[in-house]
């Protein structure tokens, strides 16, 4: 496969902006969800965190560079200005804890 198994067709949308592909999976209910807090000790967070925590911090940033896409929010969001602000805290959150992609957040 030439992406990883955590970037679905709509978030490869969002990362290049598609605004009628990622219309066309809103239509269809399809949605981002947003990753699990850093600190969420979860089955699933635990077993990947314990597995791969690169992988795992890769597949946060794919997430929430796709969630942070302009023609997502514009979409999916009944409010983008207010999203982007709690958004962006979240993100600047997550820089200070997952330092190798600090530059990425």
């Amino acid at each position: 496969s030439q992406f990883p198994p955590d970037i679905t067709p709509l978030i490869l949308a969002a990362h290049y902006n598609n605004h009628e592909i990622i219309q066309m999976f809103i239509s269809r209910n399809h949605t981002i969800p947003k990753p699990h807090p850093i600190s969420c000790t979860c089955a699933d967070c635990a077993t990947k965190q314990n597995y791969d925590s690169l992988k795992r911090s890769r597949s946060r940033l794919n997430a929430y560079r796709a969630l942070a896409s302009p023609a997502y929010m514009a979409l999916s969001s009944p409010d983008p200005i207010m999203n982007t602000f709690e958004l962006r805290q979240e993100m600047m959150k997550l820089q200070e804890v997952e330092k190798e992609f600090k530059v990425s957040f």
